[in-house]
């Protein structure tokens, strides 16, 4: 899922569990507002973000993330 320009490709344990067994070394950032905000200010901080596992820190952006992207699911054109 994409959200403010932010990759999170772990929507789970089970699935952030499974991609540690690869043979690169990547670190989990657990992402809350304020690095969502910097993220989008510098540039080399959202590619070092979108280059790792990154997950949610916090209830206000998950629950922003899921309602978003459950209202494109439905208004694809959005």
């Amino acid at each position: 899922m994409k959200f403010c320009n932010i990759c999170f490709n772990q929507r789970n344990v089970s699935d952030l569990f499974e991609h540690t067994g690869e043979n690169k070394t990547k670190f989990i950032a657990t992402i809350n507002a304020a690095f969502i905000v910097e993220a989008n200010k510098t540039e080399r901080f959202l590619d070092i973000l979108n280059n790792n596992h990154t997950v949610f820190d916090g209830r206000i952006p998950h629950l922003t993330a899921k309602a978003l992207h459950f209202i494109k699911s439905i208004f694809p054109n959005l």
